[in-house]
């Protein structure tokens, strides 16, 4: 009976969590080559999914291997200047890889270019960034940054977050690949709107670190030098799909907030956090009319709210951006106060914040032990649950209620 007991919890085990391969592995390797590459050539193989995004450059013989991948879905590509890499490929890592411990070799035909003019092209494919490729140019960007020179490379996505971000790719501790390229310039993308005033010069240097917040942010005078960790670039539940059978757009939350710190300064800068509140969330924070906003709650005068803090803003645009798109705006959420520090609110003296879901134009009004008691996951569930009231409110039907 124990054997017998011992053989079902097996079986549980593995339904539960997986099968194991009978050498103990669970991971296989990715390896491959390139071929019609010239030595010196510079490329590089990028692998990736959702959860991981790797490079590696070829040995001597152009060969490559990326080891200790999970089983799954992945996409395969070459990267650089100066050759048509042809489009990506796709990988799958299933149980019969891993107990062969590699996959079979994927092998990418790449052909030179041209240095005569430039010639430059993109593709869709199957991974985020596309396929593209470009020759050399004679006399590349270069522009002047905490008193260096740097070169902007000529790729699609490199320029164009110059020219409209005014960011500078570093290659001081890990070069900027295409794929992360794209990936910060969808995100800036998605977040920045032409109406907000211009972004400074800055310098975005690429670390294999684990790094708090994702980022460290060194101003000095006008320019700015950001030290962000690839490990920003991924996310358990992307948002990249087909729809109509065309790609969606990538997304990382944790991209996505380091973005947000960078663009409004940690918060400092508050006409562009609002501008991101309003945009993303139909919320505004400033210009507030006090007694008409709480004539028919508190009745109240200006004397009693304050501006929020930087990093509570932060906190709010972080944890709103969580909730699924469908809720990001609500038709009668239109404000979000903050009421003065050491202040209880007058109806509800232990209550951290209030949502009043029952007005037109309505509102979230956060006290500062919001802020300031528990932890930030206290902080966040208390976000969610006072915007979860007006999803309740006006969002859902009677039925579902």
């Amino acid at each position: 009976m124990k054997i017998l007991n011992l053989i079902l919890l097996c079986m549980i085990y593995v339904m539960v969590f997986g099968y194991v391969s009978v050498n103990g592995q669970t991971t296989s390797s990715v390896k491959g080559r390139i071929e019609g590459a010239s030595q010196g050539h510079g490329l590089s193989v990028i692998l990736s999914n959702e959860n991981i995004l790797l490079d590696v450059s070829p040995d001597s013989q152009n060969d490559f291997i990326f080891e200790n991948i999970e089983q799954g879905e992945y996409v395969l590509k070459v990267n650089g200047v100066g050759y048509d890499t042809g489009l990506s490929q796709t990988v799958t890592i299933g149980q019969s890889e891993v107990d062969a411990g590699s996959t079979d070799a994927f092998v990418f035909n790449v052909s030179k270019l041209s240095e005569e003019g430039y010639r430059f092209k993109w593709k869709e494919d199957a991974s985020p960034a596309g396929a593209e490729y470009s020759s050399y140019v004679n006399k590349p960007v270069e522009v002047e940054i905490f008193g260096a020179q740097e070169t902007i490379p000529q790729q699609n996505f490199h320029p164009r977050l110059w020219e409209d971000y005014a960011i500078v790719l570093s290659d001081d501790q890990k070069p900027w690949n295409q794929e992360f390229a794209y990936r910060l310039l969808e995100t800036l993308d998605q977040l920045y709107i032409a109406y907000y005033d211009a972004l400074a010069p800055s310098k975005w240097i690429l670390s294999d670190d684990h790094i708090d917040n994702d980022m460290t942010i060194r101003k000095v005078g006008t320019e700015t030098e950001l030290v962000i960790s690839r490990h920003a670039f991924t996310h358990a539940a992307p948002m990249l799909a087909k729809v109509e059978g065309k790609r969606g757009k990538y997304y990382s939350k944790r991209l996505h907030h380091a973005c947000v710190r960078f663009v409004t300064e940690e918060g400092t800068n508050a006409s562009r956090a609002e501008q991101i509140l309003i945009n993303r969330f139909g919320v505004r924070i400033s210009g507030l009319d006090y007694e008409s906003l709480t004539k028919s709650t508190t009745v109240e005068t200006a004397d009693r709210f304050q501006d929020f803090h930087a990093e509570e803003l932060m906190q709010i645009i972080n944890t709103f951006e969580e909730m699924p798109e469908g809720f990001h705006k609500i038709p009668n959420l239109k404000f979000l106060l903050r009421r003065k520090t050491g202040h209880d609110h007058p109806l509800y003296p232990s209550a951290p914040a209030v949502a009043w879901t029952f007005l037109e134009e309505g509102y979230i009004e956060f006290v500062d032990i919001s802020f300031t008691t528990i932890s930030l996951e206290y902080l966040h569930r208390l976000i969610i649950h006072e915007k979860a009231h007006f999803v309740y409110a006006s969002l859902l039907s009677d039925a579902l209620r």
